[in-house]
């Protein structure tokens, strides 16, 4: 099996430069502050290298060929996601109570775009 490694790094190259679901993210988080947009930028690069890693190391290959490996690299993401998802729920309890109503975000920028758009970001 011969591997093309220009048209592998070529894809690996767009991957990077072509936003995705991660590029609302740093931007949303590029509005609270630099230093949080610069740490989310931070964190989609290092997901994206761990991915590049993955790939290089041929972990996709032996999830297909072994289906325990890739049922337990299933169940690993899932219970990382449960983990996720009560982690912020329990964060959103802790949330302040505004005194006329319900629970708030304080950490959401408000501006007359993001009240004119309706979108938090």
């Amino acid at each position: 099996m011969s591997v093309d490694l220009v048209r592998f790094v070529g894809v690996v190259l767009l991957a990077y430069l072509v936003p995705g679901p991660d590029f609302l993210v740093i931007v949303r988080a590029s509005v609270r502050r630099r230093a949080v947009g610069r740490a989310a930028a931070l964190g989609a690069r290092a997901g994206l290298c761990v991915h590049f890693c993955a790939a290089v190391l041929g972990v996709s290959v032996l999830a297909t060929r072994f289906a325990y490996a890739f049922t337990v690299i299933k169940l690993l993401g899932a219970a990382y996601l449960v983990y996720l998802g009560v982690r912020a729920l329990l964060g959103a309890r802790r949330m302040p109570r505004r005194e006329d109503g319900p629970r708030c975000a304080t950490a959401w920028p408000t501006s007359s775009s993001a009240s004119a758009t309706g979108w938090p970001w």
